[in-house]
Parts: C-alpha cells; sequence; structure tokens
C-alpha cells in the first residue's frame, strides 16, 4: 500500500527539551512508516566549533534515537547555527519531503498569528502538508479528524483525510457554516463532501453545519467540544490577514488548547 508520507522533516529550533522533540519526531515517523530528517538549531554553535563539534553530536543524537525509529526507517540529522525554516526549503527540494514537521510555541499572545503564519508560508513554499503540533501532543492516540468546509469542495483535503483516517482509525468531522439564510446553496459543498465521504468510505463520517458565524471560531468550538485530535485546513491565500483575524479570536483555530493543525497547499487540494 502506497505510503502517505515518506520522508518527513522535522524542524527544531533551540529547544529547552529536545528530547521530547525528536522523540516526537521518531513517532510521527513511525506511525506513517516513513524516513525521518531533522534540521536541528543549537545554540553555542559558530564557525570554529562546527568542524568538531557537528559531526560529533550528529553521532550522538543518531545512536540516542535511532534505536527508537522503524528498522525500515532512516533518520538523518543537520545541525544548523540558522532558523531551521531558512534551511528547509533547499533541503525538502533536494531529499523529497512530503510533510513538514513544527511545533507551537505556546504562551505568547501573538503565538498563535504567528503559527499561523509560518504553518501558511512553509506549506506554500515547499508545497506540502505542514503538520503544527502543541508541544506535549501525542500523534499516537489520533482519533478525530475535523475538515472545515468552505465554498469549494476540496477534493484533495478529502482524499488526505480518508488516508489519515484509515490509518489511525479515526473518525471524520465536517464543519461548515451557513452565513445566508435566505439562500441555502451555501451549504452544497458541504453536504456533496459529507455525501461523497458517507457513500463511498466504511469510515465513521460526522457532519456538523453551523448556521451563521465565522467557520474559524465554528471550527474551534467544535474541535474543543470532541477533543479533536487533528485540524486539517488548506493554507490561506492572506496569511496576515487570516492572522489578524486569529487576534480577533479568543482562542482561534492554529492554538486550540493541545490539538494539532495541519496546513495543507491548497494546489495539492484540486483533484479532480
Amino acid at each position: 500500500m502506497e505510503k502517505t508520507f515518506a520522508n518527513i522533516l522535522a524542524l527544531i529550533d533551540l529547544p529547552e527539551d529536545p528530547d521530547l522533540f525528536f522523540m516526537a519526531a521518531i513517532e510521527t515517523a513511525n506511525q506513517f512508516q516513513a524516513n525521518i530528517h531533522v534540521i536541528y538549531r543549537t545554540s553555542g554553535l559558530d564557525d570554529n566549533s562546527q568542524n568538531d563539534y557537528v559531526p560529533s553530536k550528529i553521532w550522538i543524537l543518531q545512536n540516542t534515537y535511532r534505536p527508537f525509529l522503524g528498522s525500515k526507517s532512516f533518520l538523518h540529522i543537520h545541525i544548523t547555527k540558522n532558523q531551521p525554516g531558512k534551511e528547509a526549503l533547499l533541503y525538502a527540494q533536494t531529499n523529497q519531503i512530503d510533510l513538514v514537521l513544527t511545533w507551537k510555541r505556546e504562551g505568547s499572545f501573538l503565538s498563535a498569528p504567528i503559527t499561523m503564519i509560518r504553518s501558511n508560508m512553509l506549506s506554500r513554499r515547499l508545497a506540502c502538508p505542514v503538520l503544527s503540533l502543541p508541544g506535549h501532543a501525542d500523534i499516537r492516540v489520533l482519533k478525530d479528524i475535523i475538515l472545515p468546509v468552505q465554498q469549494f469542495l476540496p477534493a484533495g483535503k478529502l482524499v488526505l483525510a480518508v488516508r489519515l483516517a484509515r490509518l489511525f482509525r479515526a473518525k471524520i468531522h465536517l464543519v461548515g457554516v451557513v452565513n445566508d439564510s435566505k439562500n441555502e446553496s451555501g451549504d452544497e459543498f458541504f453536504l456533496k463532501a459529507c455525501q461523497l465521504l458517507q457513500n463511498n468510505t466504511n469510515l465513521e463520517v460526522k457532519c456538523k453545519l453551523v448556521k451563521g458565524g465565522n467557520l474559524a471560531r465554528a471550527t474551534m468550538q467544535y474541535g474543543i467540544m470532541i477533543n479533536s485530535g487533528l485540524i486539517l485546513v488548506c493554507n490561506a491565500r492572506k496569511p496576515m490577514a487570516l492572522a489578524i483575524a486569529c487576534l480577533l479570536l479568543t482562542r482561534p483555530v492554529s492554538a486550540v488548547g493541545r490539538i494539532p493543525v495541519m496546513t495543507v497547499p491548497v494546489e495539492q487540494l484540486n483533484i479532480e
């Protein structure tokens, strides 16, 4: 069976607890039976120490974490003094990366919009999904997947959701919003998406259509209610505007408690 993701790139940037992030990256790779690549930014690295420090540090990291990775997968570690995101584009193109793994920085008022902008930029530049995890999220217990449905039929997002749901034996939840009470055609794509999933898969599918309101807020509230394991969204064409809207929400979608968010490039959703 074709793998959902074959090469995962984890961006680990000056972590207080490197073990937490390395193990999360390894666990994610094991779930997808994928290879794991790590761009690791560490402190105390300069041009004078790089030649001696880097090879020995990589050797230590390989010996520490490789035993936890599946036998058919490999671990590749790149240590840098630069921000991992700056080196991700060239690395992803060279190594056929099809999923990028990042972590949310919690506690700051600006952390939510920064995370949203970062995920949008990465998914657009690298042309692959970006999975943003809270610090202590465990991908192994993913049991629910939420898909916000906008005014188009997200065929590619549906395909990815089905593959993820089958892999994790999870439920799929579709969330839509109808704002115009006089014109119910706004729910056409939502209802079609529900019908496609229910008629063509044996997965458990829940459909939640909200009358009025904001789709981001509706998704957030529903995710909190069911304690969702993953919210699957397409990247925004105007990430700055989305980030400003994010600030106006009490608890924006990209930072809902401990819920991971996967941002998928719009280009990957246009499946005929």
